[in-house]
């Protein structure tokens, strides 16, 4: 003869801690599932700074690429360290410019320039060493040459106006010497 099968169920110690089995599933339902709802929350909160990180980024990147760069200018200074009409850096730039005009090799190619280095060798002289990178017109490049050069500088702050346009470092260039790095 078969076993009679009870109709009510005996109630566990866990059940009868809880006090009802609907309590015992609720405690089930947030054991396995509430770690993975947590776990995503976690993962949208993660998802979220790092947003905001890439946000502050980019708008730190914009703000140094749309700071102003200083050009470089070449000046006339005498033994004083005052503007006068001719030294040794002017002369040689001037003899340059007549034999290399910028403006005809500007028709036909351009130069990127990359300083990969600027060592003091004095108090009034540094030694630059770049890069020039030859390009056709459409951005091809036509060759990659290293150079070396000596600039002797000297600073001269002014407080005239129209010169602080100019020069506002009031850094001039005395002498300059470059040469091709074989």
């Amino acid at each position: 003869m078969a076993k009679p099968i009870a109709l009510t169920q005996q109630s566990t110690p866990t059940e009868q801690s809880f006090g009802s089995p609907y309590l015992v599933a609720r405690r089930e339902w947030d054991e396995r599932y509430g770690g993975l709802i947590k776990s995503a929350q976690q993962w949208r909160g993660t998802a979220v700074l790092a947003l905001l990180v890439a946000l502050a980024e980019a708008i730190v990147i914009i703000g140094v690429a749309t700071r102003p760069r200083a050009a470089p200018y070449v000046v006339a200074v005498d033994s004083l360290a005052m503007i006068g009409s001719q030294s040794a850096a002017q002369t040689i730039v001037t003899d340059y410019f007549r034999a290399n005009q910028p403006f005809e090799r500007g028709s036909r190619e351009t130069v990127q320039v990359e300083v990969n280095a600027i060592l003091p060798n004095s108090p009034h002289s540094y030694e630059v060493d770049w890069t020039e990178t030859q390009r056709t017109l459409d951005g091809k490049p036509i060759s990659s040459d290293k150079w070396r050069g000596i600039f002797t500088v000297a600073i001269n702050p002014s407080t005239d106006e129209a010169v602080l346009r100019v020069n506002p470092f009031g850094i001039y260039v005395m002498d300059i010497t470059w040469s091709k790095v074989l």
